[in-house]
């Protein structure tokens, strides 16, 4: 099944208006991380311990934490 390129344009200019549509942009979220591990041996993620249940949070957002190299 084929589609006019006009009624493509068309769509994409659709999705990129609500993309951007400034009352659909989510709240900030929390600052939080949770350790990948499980309660029993059966995966490829490491077994729950006791130093997991305070396992330290981020002090800022993943995008400030992040650098990307050229």
């Amino acid at each position: 099944m084929f589609f006019p390129l006009s009624g493509l344009q068309t769509l994409y200019q659709q999705v990129l208006d609500e993309m951007l549509d400034p009352q659909e942009i989510l709240p900030p979220r929390r600052l939080r991380v949770n350790p990948r591990v499980v309660k029993r041996k059966m995966s490829k993620f490491g077994v729950k311990r006791a130093k997991h249940r305070v396992w330290p949070q981020p002090t800022r957002p993943g995008a400030d934490a992040v650098r990307l190299r050229a």
